[in-house]
């Protein structure tokens, strides 16, 4: 399996918490010092190996990326460059090209698609949840998951 990380944000959600050159994946939410990016990462990294993972952002924001992976010592991670930032569904095309052209011996990888700004508290879970999608998505194609809404 590989993991493809949504790290392009436009930094309009937590103004003024986050700005264009600061979005919110760069932010830190919780009291540990790291960014909800560098949450992402130190849960995906649990899980799939370092050489299979890829971040996806675009230009303007590779300097931060590369600052965040150094701190965390990722070296062997793959980072796409979008020229600009293109929202969600070319982010994953990219993604997806990539590993069908370049990456993947595997015609059978799989690939897991994680935006890097969410709030998820227990890694343990993420990982059951992760382990348990990446067996559904072998046997039958695309997952996807959320969480039940229980008020509007």
């Amino acid at each position: 399996m590989y993991a493809v990380i949504l790290a392009g944000g436009s930094g309009t959600r937590l103004w003024p918490l986050s700005r264009i050159q600061f979005p919110k994946q760069f932010i830190d939410l919780g009291n540990n010092s790291n960014s909800l990016f560098q949450e992402t990462m130190a849960r995906v990294k649990a899980i799939v190996p370092e050489e299979r993972i890829v971040v996806v952002t675009h230009r303007e924001q590779e300097d931060n990326i590369k600052r965040q992976l150094d701190e965390m010592g990722l070296k062997k991670i793959t980072l796409l460059k979008e020229a600009r930032s293109c929202n969600t569904a070319p982010a994953i095309g990219l993604a997806a090209w990539y590993l069908a052209n370049i990456a993947a011996k595997d015609n059978d990888a799989i690939m897991a698609v994680l935006p890097s700004d969410h709030v998820i508290t227990s890694g343990q879970d993420f990982a059951k949840i992760i382990s348990r999608a990446r067996r559904a998505a072998a046997d039958y194609g695309l997952v996807t998951f959320g969480i039940r809404s229980t008020y509007p």
